[in-house]
């Protein structure tokens, strides 16, 4: 995603002169040196967090006003920061259509999921340009409102996260031997994501 990434913040370096780019980068020489390579052979100037401990990542997300995100746990993340954000993801071809026309899910990133609204704008697959990315980020960066929206989505979705005891995710796992209290996030968020689904209509 790094050079679609990188390709949308030149076409945003028209719009906003001052334009700051700072990218968290993981724990890795590997990973660290080609991002460096890619910044470089876009002629960018970047600020890399790098080590990118939780401080840093949190620092750098208080320092900022938007982010591009790929759909994963990094939206999450992002959401605990407060941080309004574009999510985008590619696939091949073959996974674009198996996850249009075999599953029933609206959206890729979890919050959208949890809320059944497309709160974080979702650029996806055949969609996910850096034209698109760019018009849709210029428009968080520059719009109050919509990130307004975003933040107090997010406080809801925080909120959210942990499922009621009576809920029926929290009985799927008191049957399967596992408390919803004791779970680690990643289980308590695949929890309340199973039961937004079943508790909608439209499902048998």
């Amino acid at each position: 995603m790094l050079p679609i990434y990188l390709q949308a913040v030149q076409l945003l370096k028209e719009s906003f002169t001052d334009l700051s780019i700072v990218i968290p980068v993981a724990p890795n020489r590997d990973v660290e040196a080609y991002i460096n390579r890619e910044i470089q052979s876009w002629s960018l100037s970047a600020i890399l967090t790098s080590g990118a401990s939780l401080d840093k990542r949190y620092n750098a997300f208080s320092a900022s006003t938007a982010a591009l995100c790929t759909s994963g746990t990094g939206v999450m993340e992002l959401q605990l920061a407060g941080l309004s954000c574009v999510v985008a993801y590619q696939a091949h071809l073959l996974t674009e259509w198996f996850i249009r026309y075999k599953t029933k899910l609206n959206f890729i990133s979890l919050p959208n999921i949890i809320l059944n609204s497309a709160v974080l704008p979702e650029v996806l697959f055949r969609t996910c340009t850096s034209e698109n990315l760019a018009g849709i980020l210029r428009r968080v960066v520059t719009d109050d409102n919509v990130r307004d929206r975003q933040a107090s989505a997010a406080q809801k979705v925080l909120e959210l996260l942990r499922p009621p005891s009576g809920s029926i995710s929290s009985s799927i796992l008191r049957e399967s031997g596992l408390s919803s209290t004791v779970c680690c996030p990643s289980m308590i968020a695949a929890s309340k994501t199973l039961d937004a689904q079943l508790r909608r209509p439209d499902q048998s």
